[in-house]
């Protein structure tokens, strides 16, 4: 999500000289999210899968901070109970 953030920071922030309230702010990131590449978007959320499996090998737990495999929703694999919990 952090690159999706990143890229509308860098459109709206182009776009910023000429805010003049809230109101207007809210509707240039209504503009620029439709404007977003989908094909950025789709890319990002293949790569989901590959993040969140290297972030259960590297700390032994889910990125939602559940240690039971069964509970996250990206485990390759089934594993409740055990050493950790």
């Amino acid at each position: 999500m952090e690159h999706v953030w990143d890229a509308l920071e860098r459109r709206i922030a182009a776009r910023l000289l000429h805010l003049e309230n809230t109101q207007q702010l809210k509707q240039m990131l209504i503009e620029e999210w439709a404007l977003l590449p989908q094909e950025m978007l789709h890319q990002l959320v293949l790569s989901m899968r590959r993040r969140c499996e290297a972030t259960i090998a590297k700390h032994n737990r889910c990125p939602t901070g559940d240690r039971r495999t069964l509970m996250c929703p990206t485990a390759t694999s089934v594993h409740v109970g055990g050493e950790g919990m």
